[in-house]
This record gives structure tokens, C-alpha cells and sequence, in this order.
């Protein structure tokens, strides 16, 4: 049953965003390497002998390997189309309030994001260079306001050991980051489609400064990309899966 939900799934997200031909692999030698020593690092947290970072929700519970949010990177870089190259910029979930009030529900982070990053906080912007798949993480700067009442902020140093990716900088610095990864050729590849089982919308990240990338922009690759890579599970992805 659980099978044939999947596959009903997977059929009715690639009829509603994309067309023509399936999608190719790009089997990039740099990609594969990447993606042996991700799944090494999952196989090796499911045994209890990993050495890299996990999320986890304290003593004797399981701990889910942030190499398979890296792998999960690798796997939508392979599938962009082909000659793909720029960044792939997916903005996360902000912290709600309850109506007028202050009060704070519990945060859930938006799924495309999670998927490709783990992260758990909120406010956080995530690119992936194409075609390397390198994950760069831009993070809010928040004051002494906030620690006051919610305690010290994670450090980009600390986010980058928490979720094991390559670089994390401060989200006043994505303008003219995005600058230099773009160079003269590179797309900046947003997300944009809409979700066939709720009929909801994903939206394209928006952030101060955006309107200097109007040229750039891409909202027609990245959404089909994503979905099917979501529904390509890998082994990890299962064996994850199977302990929920």
C-alpha cells in the first residue's frame, strides 16, 4: 500500500511540473566521488560508528545523519538539467505567531528546505552551487534583543558543524555573494511550482536585494528537479524511513 502511494505520488508530481522527456543523471566524476563518501558516512551512522554531524533529539534516540541532506544535494545537482550552472537558492520557513500575539507555535521547517539541509532554526536562506552541489547556509544576525529573552544565537561557526555544510555566512552578505558566484553566465534558480496534493504554491526565495537578479532568475528548473529528486529514495533515505 505504502508502495503504491509513493509511486501515485511520484506520477502525479512529475505530471504537474514537468514535460517531455524523463530527466537525465549528470554523472559528474567530482558528483560521484561525493555522493560514494555520503553514503559511507550514512551507512556508517546507521551502524552507530559515524564520525560526522547528525541531528538527533537527545539520549537513545536515533540520530539521522546530516550526510543525507548532503547526498540529497548531490541528487539534485545531478538532477538540473544538463549544462546547469549558477546557484540554487531555496529560502526557509520564518517563525509564525499566534494571531495578535506573541506566542510562538512550534516551528516546522519548510520541506523543500529540510530536505536539503536539515536545518532547525528559522529566518535561514540555503544555496547549492551548481553543478559542484556545494551547500552554503545564510543565516540571520540577531542582537542583544533577542539573546536577552531567547538565549545566545548559534554562531556561523556553530551552524556549520551542526549541519555539515561547506560554508555559512550572515544573510546581509547574499547580495554580493551571489554576485560573485553568478560571475557572467550563471543562473540564480528559484524555487516555483505548485504542490499537486495540496494545490498550494511554492514560492521563489525573496530577499533585500533581489531585484539586481530579476535577469538571472530561473523559476522553471528547479521546482521539477527537486520533486523528482524527493521521490528518488536512496538507501539511507529508506533505511530513515523505516525507523520513523
Amino acid at each position: 500500500m505504502l508502495l503504491s502511494l509513493l509511486l501515485l505520488h511520484r506520477a502525479c508530481s512529475l505530471a504537474t511540473t514537468t514535460s517531455g522527456p524523463p530527466r537525465r543523471r549528470q554523472r559528474m566524476p567530482s558528483l560521484a566521488k561525493k555522493l560514494e563518501a555520503t553514503d559511507l558516512e550514512c551507512r556508517l551512522c546507521l551502524e552507530g560508528k559515524g564520525e560526522g554531524a547528525t541531528f538527533h533529539l537527545g539520549l537513545g534516540t536515533f540520530r539521522v545523519p546530516m550526510a543525507l541532506h548532503e547526498a540529497n544535494r548531490v541528487k539534485l545537482a545531478e538532477m538540473m538539467p544538463e549544462g546547469s550552472q549558477g546557484v540554487a537558492l531555496l529560502q526557509g520557513g520564518d517563525q509564525q505567531t499566534r494571531y495578535d500575539t506573541d506566542h510562538e507555535p512550534v516551528f516546522r521547517q519548510e520541506s523543500y528546505f529540510q530536505y536539503l539541509f536539515g536545518v532547525s532554526e528559522a529566518g535561514c536562506f540555503g544555496a547549492v552551487s551548481l553543478p559542484s552541489a556545494k551547500a552554503t547556509l545564510f543565516v540571520p544576525e540577531l542582537g542583544e534583543d533577542y539573546e536577552v529573552f531567547c538565549g545566545r544565537y548559534p554562531s556561523p561557526e556553530a551552524f556549520k558543524a551542526a549541519y555539515g555544510v561547506e560554508e555559512v555566512r550572515y544573510l546581509h552578505e547574499l547580495p554580493a555573494w551571489l554576485e560573485a558566484q553568478l560571475g557572467e553566465q550563471g543562473a540564480l534558480y528559484l524555487l516555483h511550482g505548485r504542490n499537486s496534493d495540496s494545490g498550494n504554491w511554492a514560492l521563489p526565495a525573496a530577499f533585500a536585494g533581489d531585484a539586481a537578479f530579476a535577469a538571472r532568475r530561473d523559476t522553471e528548473a528547479l521546482f521539477g528537479a527537486l520533486a523528482e529528486a524527493r521521490v528518488t529514495k536512496s538507501k539511507a533515505e529508506v533505511e530513515v524511513r523505516r525507523r520513523q
